[in-house]
């Protein structure tokens, strides 16, 4: 409650009432109010008599308080996070919202969060995060919410989830932004893949004149790739039941396309295993990758 200002909330008012000779009705005053300014809570001024003519004289009460109560209610404020999108690393630990209030400070108000999975996932990527955020009458600063970020399993590119506003308290609002999408940056390198035989066991007959062996690479094509292989004798000797046969194969970035070598039989039956074969895997940076 404060005191009103004549001009601003009310017009001044001052005059004489006068009453005839065996005349006792009522004398009104009209004093003007402005809504000019609006406020909230009330603010008053005071009317009082003074002056009486002479045999005349005045009574109880001599002074009246007016009180107006302001037409407007006192801004709670809107609740909203800072940005509208987030961006935090895999093996940072956690990513931090922040939510604001803005538009007015009075009384006290709350609003709910949450996370949502998008191409991440609650469990794996990140934390389930909800609860309720509370501000104090009088209180406008910010408060975050700690959303923690899994580096156990370390993926390549980016994969997304949301954080989302809710439930604001009475008179409190959800302004814009109120969501977010929070981007996480893979912590894994780009797999450059697998170097694999497409079968542990070949069979070929003796007069088949030659054999041919498939390499598969899975599991990745980052980077460009290579891989010895070489025959070793078995019962079958080279020279004798088949050619001796060494090489690599390569891959270009982005090459998964199995790649294939010929083995020239003589007289035999030849058996490749998988064991027999050198897997290299050369990723982009050069070094060897098991």
């Amino acid at each position: 409650m404060g005191p009103r200002v004549a001009g601003k909330d009310y017009t001044a008012a001052n005059g004489t009432l006068q009453w005839a000779d065996g005349d006792a009705v009522a004398k009104t005053v009209s004093i003007p109010i402005s809504n000019a300014s609006p406020f909230s809570g009330s603010k008053t001024f005071s009317v009082t008599l003074s002056g009486p003519s002479a045999m005349a004289s005045i009574g109880s009460p001599n002074s009246a308080t007016v009180t107006i109560a302001g037409g407007t209610s006192a801004a709670v404020g809107s609740l909203q996070l800072s940005k509208s999108s987030y961006a935090v690393a895999q093996n940072a630990g956690t990513v931090t919202v922040t939510v604001n209030r803005t538009g007015g400070s009075s009384g006290p108000a709350s609003v709910a969060y949450t996370t949502t999975n998008g191409t991440a996932l609650a469990g794996t990527d990140f934390t389930t995060a909800s609860g309720t955020l509370k501000w104090a009458d009088g209180d406008a600063a910010a408060k975050t919410v700690a959303v923690t970020v899994s580096n156990a399993a370390p993926f390549s590119g980016n994969k997304t989830f949301s954080v989302a506003l809710s439930n604001p308290s009475a008179l409190a609002t959800v302004s814009s932004p109120g969501s977010a999408t929070v981007t996480i940056a893979g912590d894994g390198a780009a797999a450059a893949g697998s170097l694999e035989l497409t079968s542990s066991t070949y069979t070929v007959a003796q007069n088949a004149g030659s054999m041919t062996v498939t390499v598969n690479r899975t599991g990745g094509s980052s980077g460009a790739a290579s891989v010895a292989y070489k025959t070793t004798n078995g019962t079958a000797v080279a020279g004798t039941d088949f050619t001796t046969t060494t090489g690599t194969l390569k891959w270009a970035d982005g090459d998964a396309a199995a790649k294939t070598f010929s083995v020239a039989g003589e007289q035999c039956v030849a058996i490749l295993r998988q064991q027999d074969i050198q897997h290299r895997a050369v990723r982009r940076d050069g070094r060897d990758s098991r």
